[in-house]
């Protein structure tokens, strides 16, 4: 990948989990790409995974099957890299990237490799953290206004747009047509919430079927998933899934969303990508094993104690609910409810009930779909606009 006459210029990413590798850095990475080549650039790209009690452990193998990194570095090797254990050459041309997890892993790396460090961020809780950073991009004008408020140099601050929405540039233009009846239900990228859900979703699409025969059903399997695992889960549900007709897609995800009706799904990133979308969905959060869900930071890992600490998650849970009005992000991104969300020790019938339901009312779905729209009006550009300044061809 890289020119062979001139030095590279060096280029690291740091991201976590899923959302994070697919929805930041791969379009990020593409825009770098593309601009390298363009403005014949020599391009030495890196990805560094640290640790992250979200990550699949699928990370690193997702993005080597893209052919986009020269380099990636999984959890360890980071680990290692900070603390002086491994070498990570670069060039006098550097700079790091932070697209997710725990800025101080990106703030330690800028510091040991010793290269000027650039964050993309979505939350204000940057704003106590943001000197080791030269430039925070954020999505959002809002976003943007209340990190200066909060202390951040305006000048630092650069709104740049949804990187999700690069992501999703090639089904964003799909997504006005809907097959109409299709529904699709996701069960997340990790394995521990696709074990748990697949069963749960699989009887909710037997009575949705049941009821409205004609019903489409797609189950769209995560990349991030390791395969012998879906394998063997979808192993012993081979009788369900042919009786319900359920089509399990594995690739091309966003494409079979992009045309459907109804999307059923858990709190997470993939809420904000439906949303994008403008997919109608319901976020579903059973709590009959709230062991089984994962949680940010220190509780994580406490919850994953033998014997307290499904009851520490479970504390924390009904907490959480307590004191937040929304778990789904486009509701929180909005501050009101958009999309329906059930939470609780929930049967499949009363999900499949509300699935019914909305199948049933057109016009709530088009209003729905509109105002989940109308909570993303930047629209794409996000990964040119950055990639532009990380190699100096801003302006």
């Amino acid at each position: 990948m890289l020119h062979e006459k001139s030095p590279p210029h060096d280029v690291i990413l740091v991201a976590n989990g899923p959302g994070e590798v697919a929805g930041w850095a791969v379009p990020l990475a593409r825009a770098l790409r593309s601009l390298g080549s363009s403005e014949k650039v020599p391009l030495r790209l890196s990805l560094i995974l640290p640790p992250c009690q979200f990550s699949t452990g699928r990370e690193r193998d997702v993005a080597a099957s893209l052919n986009l990194f020269d380099r990636i570095e999984g959890p360890w090797d980071c680990l290692k890299v900070i603390a002086g254990l491994k070498r990570f050459p670069v060039g006098h041309r550097a700079c790091l990237v932070h697209l997710g997890g725990d800025l101080w892993y990106s703030q330690m790396l800028s510091r040991r490799l010793n290269v000027p460090a650039f964050a993309y961020v979505e939350t204000p809780l940057v704003a106590r953290r943001h000197r080791p950073f030269r430039r925070l991009f954020v999505p959002t004008a809002p976003l943007a206004k209340e990190l200066g408020e909060s202390g951040v140099p305006e000048a630092k601050i650069r709104v740049v747009g949804d990187l999700r929405a690069d992501a999703l540039s090639g089904s964003l233009a799909r997504s006005e047509s809907r097959s109409r009846g299709s529904v699709v239900m996701l069960t997340g990228s990790r394995a521990q919430s696709f074990l748990w859900l697949l069963p749960f979703f699989l009887e909710v699409a037997k009575t949705i079927k049941q009821a409205r025969p004609e019903v489409s059903l797609s189950l769209p399997i995560s990349p991030f998933l390791p395969p012998r695992l879906v394998e063997e889960a979808l192993r012993k549900e081979e009788k369900t899934l042919k009786d319900t007709g359920i089509i399990v897609v594995e690739g091309g995800r966003w494409d079979l969303l992009a045309s459907a009706e109804l999307a059923l799904t858990i709190p997470g990133t993939n809420t904000l990508e439906l949303s994008m979308l403008g997919i109608p969905m319901i976020v579903v959060l059973p709590l009959q094993e709230p062991g089984r869900i994962p949680l940010e930071g220190l509780l994580e890992w406490v919850g994953r104690v033998p014997g307290i600490g499904p009851w520490i998650k479970w504390v924390a849970i009904r907490r959480y609910i307590r004191r937040k009005r929304f778990v789904a992000l486009p509701n929180l991104l909005a501050g009101r409810k958009i999309v329906p969300e059930m939470i609780g020790p929930l049967s499949p019938g009363e999900v499949a009930g509300e699935a019914l339901r909305w199948l049933e009312d057109e016009e709530g779905r088009r209003n729905m779909a509109e105002a989940l729209r109308n909570l993303h009006p930047e629209g794409g550009g996000a990964a040119m606009r950055i990639a532009q300044e990380v190699l100096g061809r801003d302006g």
